[in-house]
């Protein structure tokens, strides 16, 4: 497979299952990425800098409400396929949350000195 960057992902996954709610974070993020992203439809696009637990936690909050007000889908297998893509993205938020917790502790722990 080629080489692509973030928004040649985002448009691939939205072709293969349009009904994912997509979050962006990155650390080298420009206007033009975000004007790119917004026309995907993606829910947020959030750079490293700005990003905060209460952030990000807002933002899975309007991906679910996004989702949760798509159409039912009519085929089990879609059915199927979407539940098993919605467990992988749950695992990959828990493991996001962590990592993002155990950062922001270890910042607040430096700042206090306790380091």
């Amino acid at each position: 497979m080629p080489k692509m960057d973030g928004l040649d992902f985002i448009r691939t996954l939205s072709d293969k299952h349009p009904s994912t709610q997509i979050i962006i974070i990155t650390g080298h993020g420009d206007e033009s990425d975000a004007i790119e992203a917004v026309k995907l439809h993606v829910c947020d696009y959030i750079k490293k800098g700005d990003l905060t637990i209460e952030r990000l936690l807002g933002s899975i909050e309007q991906a679910l409400i996004r989702y949760k007000s798509l159409p039912k889908m009519h085929k089990p297998e879609q059915q199927l396929d979407q539940w098993k893509v919605a467990e992988e993205n749950i695992e990959n938020i828990r493991d996001i949350t962590s990592k993002i917790d155990g950062s922001l502790g270890d910042e607040i722990s430096r700042m206090r000195g306790e380091s």
